[in-house]
């Protein structure tokens, strides 16, 4: 399950190369998510994929659009804004959030990891703390993994533990 980060982003990466080869498949898929895949392939041709971060100014939707220039994938647009070392920093620190978890037993809280990160293929809000309190949890992560073992993650675990439930 640690790898499902790095799927999600291979399999976001692969059908955004497939539309732009014409493929009749994610002509399709393309249709069905709104034109998502066809916004992530604007985007790769529209700014190069950096290093380090880099600014690039998004336009969506306002009163008049002169060029929409949005990507509506998070892993594509975290890759093109955030460049290579940050993406591949988040994407380690979601394999990590998956481990802690699984470590602590929190099968609610992996689901939810789950939920954003198939979410994540075709919107950008796993960037965004309000949209995405997971990414608090990251701070957890970055710890030995020898306290893993003790640390309770959910309000509900400190009360089910204190009341011995």
């Amino acid at each position: 399950m640690r790898w499902l980060p790095v799927v999600f982003f291979g399999i976001t990466i692969f059908f955004v190369y497939l539309y732009g080869q014409n493929n009749s498949f994610a002509a399709w898929l393309n249709g069905i998510t709104s034109n998502r895949l066809r916004l992530a392939w604007m985007g790769l041709n529209s700014f190069r994929i950096p290093f380090w971060p880099q600014h690039i100014q998004m336009t969506a939707y306002s009163d008049v659009i002169t060029q929409y220039t949005y990507i509506d994938s998070g892993y594509i647009q975290m890759l093109v804004v955030f460049g290579i070392v940050v993406s591949a920093v988040l994407v380690f620190a979601n394999q990590r959030l998956i481990d802690f978890l699984q470590s602590n037993n929190d099968s609610v809280a992996i689901i939810c990891v789950i939920s954003i990160l198939i979410f994540t293929m075709t919107d950008p809000e796993f960037l965004n703390i309000e949209c995405n309190p997971l990414i608090i949890l990251y701070s957890a992560v970055f710890r030995k993994r020898s306290d893993w073992q003790n640390d309770s993650l959910f309000c509900h675990k400190l009360v089910v533990k204190r009341r011995g439930y």
